[in-house]
């Protein structure tokens, strides 16, 4: 390297300001090159830092932009002097600097790409062994994180909150819960084990905040993931004797899973009453969600000006004081708060729910009635035999199986859900004095929440599936799914009696894709769209969107009540807020058609108001494949279900396209549509019973024919 009186040095100025208008001076000595070269990466995320977080510049050694400067093949571009540009409109004001280092804002939800490679690459590296020591303190036992910044920046780095204080105390108070649940358990020390578990799930809502990105959200969730489980299956370990051990172990497990869809709903709290009441509180509160909402999901495209930048953790300081503030409130004591027992036993109204909770300490369904909530031991469950079948159906390949390979994955299907009900579903209906199906009485209503890996299991389909046999799930209940017993509350809170209205016209947006770019094209679409616009009848309007792109469909979806959707649909292994359903778009009049994909994270970000039903007939629509996210049930079922929807209907893998066609057809002939009444929120789940069951009746030993689709909702 050259001394330092000779190092050449990359020099940035302000294109909008002539003379000495230096703003960066950095050296250029990272490349071999005798005239100097610097890393273009750096200098570049050092230019976006300058100008307050703008990543839609670039840079170039003409003051007019052009041409732009490319990093070599080394990912280095020359010693010299160069302009950074910013995307502006003609005459705009120029872009502001930021002064000094106090004034920036630390982009909390929108880094630079440089700093996410960097975090990559970090995670990768080796960890030191246990024998060393910490070169700052001596000592071998790590409990938290260490962040060292100059003591002059102390200021800057608390007004910034650059890791909030539930990330600097509570992650790692977190990670040393569930490692000292982990070392408890096999001491039988239960009552120590359930303290902690307790103490922990009451840090999880200050690390899931609004004030970060959805993605960030799951990446924290995901580290403690089985807490809640944890803690349920321990408090009812400890319960012999308390008569409200049930009751305690459901709240705990209720306020430790569905944190992601729960943010999610609580911004579609209905406000209605404290707008009446109270207009200048939900004014504010609408205000403080409002920026949360633009803060966490904000891309930097038009970042304002720093002195106009709040702290998104000021903000979320802000919102929690309002909500705190409308508590105080007459009659709102309860605002935005986790159902109550009493709340969640009403919301059982007209059936029941059940959780069925497994670990490895134990298996239980917890059983929610209108009137108790009740224990039922699941003592035949094995949760490792669970986690194999997972494991087996997961490695099943996406792709279209060879018949050989279909009959062979239905037949291991077949075994699965057989094992299922001896397991675990038989007892429950027992518990619950469900005997066979009595000919002409209505069926009760089972709503199913599984928690680890019974979020993925099939409750509906367990039974023993032959031509002389009655012991299945479908023989003896109607089965529901929903996300948690909240999500319940909220879907059935929003529930509206429009049966009786005599004229009442359902409004259904039809969005067909025969074809997709770069998918196989659906030969049943066609036929599928048909059988719905038929069994609809006149008294339903249809607006149907064939070929369309995922924006004219969201544009579209405030004023429609129903949606029907037939193509193809997408779970993505690795990000479940990436799943999609996939329409397509283009990028220019004489360029093909590329994919457009509507997907969970978008849902989330929606507020549907008058939205009733919500019908998937595409692949994977009610799949989440990420084990570590199981407690969130993150897809699409339940994004549509917290954009509004009070009941959708999904599919835990592909179908074939006469089975769609069918069960489209059986299922809007069951709502009675043509009567040209509203229909019932009770009867879109046993509209889907009748509609599998016509499917069933024909091949009841296939049921990788019938077992894919759910009913989500209330």
């Amino acid at each position: 390297m050259p001394s330092p009186s000779f190092v050449q040095r990359i020099t940035i100025k302000h294109p909008a300001y002539s003379g000495s208008n230096t703003i960066l001076a950095l050296p250029a000595c990272d490349g071999t090159n005798a005239s100097g070269q610097a890393h273009y990466a750096t200098v570049y995320s050092a230019c976006v830092i300058l100008a307050n977080n703008r990543k839609d510049g670039w840079l170039s050694s003409s003051r007019s932009g052009q041409p732009r400067t490319c990093a070599d093949h080394d990912g280095l571009i020359s010693a010299g002097v160069y302009f950074f540009h910013i995307e502006c409109e003609p005459n705009a004001e120029p872009y502001p600097v930021i002064p000094n280092f106090r004034a920036w804002v630390f982009p909390h939800n929108d880094l630079p790409s440089l700093w996410h490679e960097s975090a990559q690459i970090a995670a990768t590296i080796e960890p030191r062994t246990a024998t060393e020591t910490c070169r700052l303190t001596n000592k071998r036992l790590a409990c938290e994180n260490a962040h060292i910044i100059p003591a002059a920046e102390k200021s800057w780095f608390v007004n910034n909150e650059r890791i909030s204080t539930a990330s600097l105390v509570d992650v790692p108070r977190l990670s040393a819960a569930k490692s000292c649940i982990r070392l408890l358990q096999p001491k039988l020390e239960y009552e120590d084990a359930s303290a902690i578990a307790k103490g922990a799930l009451a840090l999880l809502p200050t690390l899931s905040t609004r004030a970060l990105s959805q993605r960030d959200r799951q990446s924290v969730i995901a580290r403690f993931s089985g807490l809640a489980a944890d803690a349920c299956a321990l408090r009812l370990q400890c319960g012999n004797g308390d008569p409200t051990a049930v009751d305690k172990a459901l709240e705990l497990l209720e306020a430790g899973t569905g944190s992601l869809i729960g943010l999610a709903l609580e911004d579609r709290h209905d406000v209605t009453n404290l707008r009446t009441s109270w207009p200048q509180h939900a004014s504010r509160l609408g205000d403080l969600r409002a920026m949360l909402n633009v803060e966490a999901g904000s891309t930097g495209d038009s970042a304002p000006r720093a002195s106009q930048q709040i702290s998104p953790f000021k903000t979320l300081q802000d919102f929690h004081a309002c909500v705190d503030e409308i508590r105080t409130l007459p009659g709102f004591g309860y605002f935005m708060m986790s159902p109550s027992i009493e709340e969640m036993k009403a919301a059982a109204v007209d059936g029941v729910v059940v959780v069925v909770n497994v670990g490895t300490l134990r298996s239980d369904a917890l059983v929610v009635t209108p009137q108790a909530v009740r224990l039922i031991k699941l003592r035949h469950f094995d949760v490792d035999k669970a986690r194999s079948w997972m494991a087996e159906i997961k490695g099943w390949s996406s792709e279209s199986p060879s018949l050989e390979q279909s009959r062979r994955q239905n037949a291991r299907y077949r075994v699965l859900i057989l094992w299922l009900w001896k397991s675990c579903v038989r007892d429950i209906m027992e518990g619950l004095g469900y005997r066979k199906h009595q000919s002409g009485k209505t069926l009760p209503r089972v709503w199913w929440i599984g928690t680890g890996v019974a979020s993925s299991l099939p409750f509906h389909a367990a039974g023993r599936h032959c031509d002389s046999s009655t012991s299945t799930t479908s023989n003896v209940v109607i089965s529901s799914y929903v996300p948690t017993i909240r999500a319940l509350v909220h879907a059935r809170g929003r529930a509206m009696d429009v049966s009786s209205y005599t004229g009442y016209e359902h409004k259904i947006l039809l969005a067909t894709m025969e074809t997709t770019p770069g998918e196989p094209p659906l030969h049943g679409v066609r036929a599928e769209a048909d059988a719905v616009k038929s069994a609809v009848g006149i008294e339903c309007r249809v607006t149907h969107q064939e070929q369309t792109n995922a924006g004219a469909v969201l544009r579209l979806l405030p004023s429609n009540d129903m949606f029907h959707f037939a193509g193809h649909g997408m779970s993505d292994p690795v990000d479940p807020a990436e799943s999609c359903i996939v329409f397509e778009k283009s990028d220019g009049a004489s360029m093909p058609m590329i994919q457009d994909r509507l997907q969970v994270d978008r849902l989330f970000g929606a507020n549907l108001q008058a939205a009733f039903l919500a019908f998937l007939s595409a692949c994977s629509t009610a799949q989440n494949q990420q084990d570590v996210l199981a407690d969130e049930s993150i897809h699409l079922a339940s994004g549509f279900l917290a954009a509004g929807f009070r009941h959708v209907i999904g599919c835990l893998w592909p179908s074939s396209d006469e089975v769609c066609v069918d069960v489209a057809r059986e299922f809007y002939r069951a709502l009675n549509m043509t009567e040209g009444k509203g229909v019932k929120d009770k009867a879109l789940a046993r509209a889907l019973h009748v509609a599998v069951g016509k499917v069933y009746a024909i091949r009841r030993d296939h049921p990788f024919l019938w077992a894919q689709y759910i009913h989500m909702g209330a």
